[in-house]
């Protein structure tokens, strides 16, 4: 988890039932090469009529308005802050977006070449790109953006994936303060040069996948400065455009008219707001009629598994966003393994996941989730019960005597789920080892607090939301010394100097091998105990077709791939 709303969700396996609307979900696994289009395929123009299968037929376009449920922004700037990344990912076009099957394409780019030793990656931007007021949008644009959130004065939220690019380490550390020592260059008004430190294999979906990779108008920002996000100044390059913004209460977003890429089908989003757009109220207006989609929380979710109606509008995604545990390894009783290996193993995680989520979240063993390279379904510190007792008595602390209490934070943000969980594993740590536990409700900002500035704690619940689905996300980010959001101060510089090695290993077997070779000496080193891979019941109308979860970064729709049905 990073700094973020903390549940970006990659979709890639389907849990539950596909919508009769033909919601598609799409399998995310290794990373393989994108061949671009040669330079001469024609490109969609905002006139092209968007497509059905020979069975659907569209709404009329005064019935394609899409409406669903969202917080109220704090900041439309995806080059400072990481939400609201569903309009971000819905609004603002970079160089690659998911494709409707779930795949990394060409987007503000008509073209993209990467040189033989994968450092060197050009890409060709479309000619007629447009702002949404109409001023021409260039590579100088996305040079200046992308350099702009890499600066430490714009205090991007989540900027760390930015240092494959050359020179971006060394700017985000503050050793080099000349932003032009960037890898990132406009060769002409058309051309972007992006040079990395490292071979990068995964530009596109980096790009795709990312906020920060978005660009924003430069004109608009010298004008009016942070007041540029305003309603009456915001301007955006997506396929819609703010028309209106009600704060606490409702966004209108309409075609964009100056949109170079393929009309989409809705005419119109409608962005309810809700101080928590995932509470039980939103559901309620989903059944109302009043929005096209909506999760479910865990307190309906058997209610709408038994309804005959209800149920064939559930849909249950899964997406490789693992839940766990971590613990602050400079902390005693915590710098030491065994004890960390003991609370590992004290919990029936398979259990927990049945008997108080009723199956909405899997049990996890792991930190790489199915269908990214190097999961390994057999892989994990496993162990019974009695070992854990065992290995806590080796560790000086026999059924649990002569250890202090402990505490385990906890953070609303993380929602009623990872309460639940945090409970009952306090109670089975209890049962299972004799000690002590004491669970903390932690103000969200005081919490975020800690986590950056690498205050002492004991544990706290966490997730990680991968920007794109690749193990190089998760693993040598996550645990890396120092620098990891999470503090663990877990310091192994082999195997974090081999993360960071392997991330670039463009030999897919090699990769794989390595990736299950870490993960398995993670496991048992335990700086962070695994729990679970999060799933999420959301609810969609049998009207709405096309592809709504294709890719988006978090479960959260992605508009341009959904139409309305008559219905």
């Amino acid at each position: 988890m990073k700094r973020k709303r903390f549940w970006t969700r990659w979709p890639f396996l389907v849990l539950g039932v596909i919508l009769v609307a033909s919601l598609t979900l799409v399998a995310c696994g290794d990373k393989e090469e994108v061949t671009p289009p040669p330079a001469d395929t024609p490109t969609a123009t905002p006139t092209d009529t968007p497509t059905t299968t020979p069975t659907e037929v569209l709404a009329p376009p005064e019935e394609q308005i899409f409406r669903f449920a969202h917080q109220e922004p704090r900041l439309l700037d995806p080059g400072v802050v990481t939400n609201p990344k569903a309009l971000f990912y819905n609004f603002f076009d970079t160089l690659a977006e998911p494709d409707e099957n779930g795949v990394a394409r060409l987007a503000a780019a008509e073209s993209y070449e990467m040189s033989p030793d994968g450092k060197t990656h050009t890409f060709v931007l479309h000619r007629d790109m447009k702002w949404s007021d109409g001023t021409p949008l260039t590579a100088h644009d996305f040079e200046w953006s992308l350099k702009r959130a890499i600066d430490p004065a714009t205090a991007n939220e989540y900027i760390s994936p930015a240092t494959i690019i050359a020179g971006a380490d060394a700017v985000m550390a503050g050793t080099e303060t000349d932003l032009d020592t960037i890898g990132i260059k406009a060769l002409d008004d058309y051309t972007l040069e992006i040079k990395t430190r490292d071979p990068c294999s995964y530009m596109l979906e980096l790009f795709a996948g990312s906020r920060w990779t978005r660009p924003v108008p430069r004109h608009v920002i010298e004008e009016w400065g942070d007041a540029w996000t305003r309603p009456e100044h915001f301007v955006n390059n997506g396929p819609w455009k703010l028309q209106s913004w009600e704060h606490d209460a409702e966004m209108v977003w309409v075609t964009n008219p100056y949109y170079y890429g393929p009309k989409p089908a809705l005419e119109k989003i409608v962005i309810k707001l809700y101080v928590d757009h995932l509470g039980p109220e939103v559901l309620t207006a989903y059944e109302a009629g009043e929005l096209d989609f909506a999760e479910v929380p865990l307190g309906d979710l058997a209610r709408i598994k038994n309804d005959p109606d209800l149920s064939k509008e559930l849909i249950v995604m899964q997406f490789p966003t693992p839940f766990f545990i971590t613990l602050d390894t400079s902390n005693p009783p915590f710098d030491n393994v065994m004890v960390r290996q003991a609370l590992t193993l004290a919990f029936d995680r398979e259990a927990i996941m049945t008997n108080v989520l009723l199956d909405k979240w899997l049990p996890a063993w792991t930190f790489i989730a199915p269908g990214l390279q190097g999961y390994n379904p057999d892989s994990g510190f496993r162990g019974s019960f009695d070992d854990a007792r065992e290995l806590l008595a080796l560790a000086g602390y026999p059924d649990g005597e002569g250890l202090r209490e402990l505490e385990l934070l906890y953070v609303p943000f993380f929602g009623p789920e990872a309460k639940l969980v945090a409970e009952a594993i306090q109670d089975q740590w209890s049962v299972n080892l004799g000690i002590k536990v004491r669970i903390t409700t932690m103000e969200a900002g005081a919490w975020m607090d800690l986590m950056v500035t690498g205050g002492q704690y004991d544990m706290t619940v966490g997730n990680w939301a991968s920007d794109y689905p690749d193990t190089g996300e998760i693993i040598p980010i996550m645990f890396s010394y120092p620098g990891g959001f999470y503090p663990l101060n877990w310091n192994v510089p082999e195997w974090q100097a081999r993360a960071v090695e392997n991330n670039s290993e463009v030999d897919a077997d090699e990769r794989t091998r390595v990736w299950e070779e870490l993960e398995r000496e993670l496991t048992e080193q335990a700086p962070a105990i695994p729990v679970a891979f999060q799933a999420f019941p959301e609810m969609v109308k049998p009207y709405v077709g096309g592809s709504l979860f294709v890719w988006g970064g978090a479960g959260d729709p992605l508009f341009r791939y959904v139409k309305i049905l008559e219905h």
